[in-house]
């Protein structure tokens, strides 16, 4: 039996230019792997009377197209400034404990080792050449599409955009609200006593047995799409099936969220 994953939290960042707004971003948060950094994160989404620092109002101040957009500087709004809940700058934690290499990922931007504040960025595009120097802590969940969308505004020679993008309103969602958000994937894909998916968190895991002799590669393809629309997502989907390396790699919204194993003989097989 699969180990449960652990509960994480979720905000969400609603992203406004001028009078459109562009969407809604969801973002779970690593908070097993980094406590301190996910907690941060939580907190400047969730002001209140005792914690007054909030992401509210604050812009999107550099955005590389297919490479990431950045935001979070709540004090000067322009990139050179920042302020973290435990003070002006804290410690990077267990900082490569991934690679940065993947779209979606939500990590800490810094001047340096050891220079976190508030400041964070989005990755529209592995970035493995920043591996272990920032620290990741969370993923989006939803909203990728927001991000891209962000990502084409036009820019001056530093990355600034030439029109302002800024968090109109974030927040945390709380367990009950999660099924406008990502409903969790409780469904399975039988054959015989085999499971051939399961899940914990709104995370699918999808086993794709080309020897056996009724499901093959359409079937699977089939699984996937079930499970995409279950998890409430993708209307863009690209997936990548390598069957030299008996990996399928499922990017775009479902990146984090469809993790594909594709069968090729009978050493591959779980037991």
């Amino acid at each position: 039996m699969p180990t449960p994953l652990p509960t994480r939290p979720r905000v969400f960042l609603d992203i406004q230019s001028g009078s459109d707004f562009l969407g809604r971003i969801i973002i779970e948060i690593f908070s097993d792997k980094t406590p301190k950094t996910a907690e941060n994160f939580r907190a400047i989404c969730t002001p209140s009377s005792a914690q007054p620092l909030t992401y509210k109002g604050s812009p999107f101040h550099r955005i590389v197209n297919e490479f990431m957009i950045q935001g979070g500087d709540i004090t000067a709004g322009n990139g050179t400034g920042g302020m973290s809940i435990y003070g002006p700058v804290f410690e990077d934690e267990n900082i490569g404990w991934r690679e940065i290499d993947a779209v979606g990922l939500v990590c800490m931007a810094n001047r340096g080792k050891g220079t976190n504040s508030s400041q964070y960025f989005i990755t529209l595009a592995p970035c493995q050449h920043l591996n272990a120097k920032h620290t990741v802590f969370g993923h989006v969940i939803k909203g990728m599409d927001v991000c891209q969308r962000m990502s084409e505004v036009s820019v001056d020679k530093r990355d600034r955009p030439l029109s302002e993008i800024i968090i109109s309103d974030c927040g945390e969602l709380q367990s009950s609200s999660r099924s406008s958000d990502l409903p969790p994937f409780s469904s399975r894909f039988q054959d015989g006593n085999r499971s051939q998916a399961g899940a914990t968190q709104g995370t699918a895991d999808i086993v794709i047995d080309l020897n056996h002799p009724v499901e093959g590669a359409m079937l699977g393809l089939m699984k996937i799409a079930v499970a995409a629309r279950l998890l409430d997502h993708c209307l863009h989907m690209t997936i990548h099936l390598d069957l030299h390396k008996q990996n399928a790699i499922v990017v775009e919204d479902a990146a984090p969220l469809l993790r594909v194993r594709v069968l090729q003989n009978d050493q591959d097989r779980p037991t």
